[in-house]
């Protein structure tokens, strides 16, 4: 048992699935539904939960979903300078802007598929001169629509609005998929093949990819699918945590119980290397004082 005082923010129902875990393993828990959750603003920023600062506490845990994004981004922002969250409000920023996360993966030379963001005025150019059907279509929701045809294309572009920016990808073929959960710097998954869900060991390069994945999202937990193209993997879909009861279903494991050990190892590191800073201070500071000593030893001499 961790003694930590840890703060969880997140949907309502979302509470059930990380609560026994967290309570077994941490001196004090507090799940705050998002809707529920005060921020203040003004000469100073806080952030209530009831009667609870949540920049009180020694690590918050939030469980953002997308129709909330104004209120997480808020909350990362108001927190991250007084309590460490497990993901800052600058990554949030990114991962919810799927172009610009796109790019930053493939920056980190995480292999993509290939992407294209235009206005939906001009999409129907753009998809028959350059990307050809079929292609995906990225729908508000964050649903990915696969379109065959310029009629079906007509359709879903009316769901949009003029100028709205629009996700277009080209499929991909897939032999199966990896689903896997990265909690520091341990991972839990399993493989999609055929319609079947079966757990197994992590492929390494899978495992190293997801981990880099985590890297470049700046959090403390994500869960990634790969898609086997049978020549290699690529990233397919994010989301910052992880479908827990899929993932303890087919594997056995209580994802929950990684995110606890991961939360408080992170804390005793920093913990550590705060130690470890006076550990050398200190050693500076009687070296000075070992000096000054023989200085004035020096001084006193005939």
């Amino acid at each position: 048992m961790f003694s930590l005082r840890v703060g969880v923010v997140g949907p309502r129902e979302k509470a059930c699935q990380v609560l026994p875990v967290f309570e077994k393993t941490f001196r004090k828990v507090v799940y705050a539904p998002f809707d529920e959750v005060k921020m203040e603003v003004g000469r100073g920023c806080k952030a209530f939960y009831k009667t609870q600062n949540l920049a009180e506490l020694d690590y918050v845990l939030l469980l953002p979903d997308g129709p909330r994004k104004e209120l997480y981004y808020t909350l990362a922002r108001l927190l991250e300078k007084q309590v460490r969250v497990s993901v800052r409000s600058e990554a949030l920023l990114y991962f919810w802007n799927q172009p610009l996360l796109l790019r930053n993966l493939s920056r980190a030379g995480l292999p993509i598929r290939r992407t294209v963001a235009v206005a939906q005025d001009v999409a129907t150019n753009v998809i028959e001169e350059n990307l050809k059907f079929p292609v995906l279509v990225n729908t508000a929701s964050n649903k990915k629509v696969l379109v065959n045809n310029p009629e079906t294309l007509k359709g879903v572009l009316s769901l949009f609005g003029p100028g709205h920016m629009m996700v277009l990808q080209k499929p991909v073929k897939a032999e199966a998929t990896e689903v896997v959960f990265v909690a520091g710097n341990e991972v839990m998954a399993y493989r999609n093949e055929g319609g079947k869900r079966k757990a197994g060991n992590v492929n390494e390069k899978v495992r190293k990819m997801a981990l880099q994945v985590k890297e470049v999202l700046k959090t403390d937990f994500c869960s990634v699918i790969f898609i086997n193209t049978g020549k290699g993997y690529l990233v397919s879909d994010l989301a910052l945590y992880p479908n827990f009861k899929l993932i303890q279903q087919v594997t056995g494991n209580d994802p929950a119980v990684k995110m606890a050990t991961a939360i408080g190892e992170c804390i005793e590191e920093k913990d550590l290397s705060v130690e470890d800073l006076l550990g050398k201070l200190s050693k500076g500071f009687v070296s000075v004082a070992r000096w000054l000593s023989h200085e004035i030893g020096n001084f006193r001499s005939p």
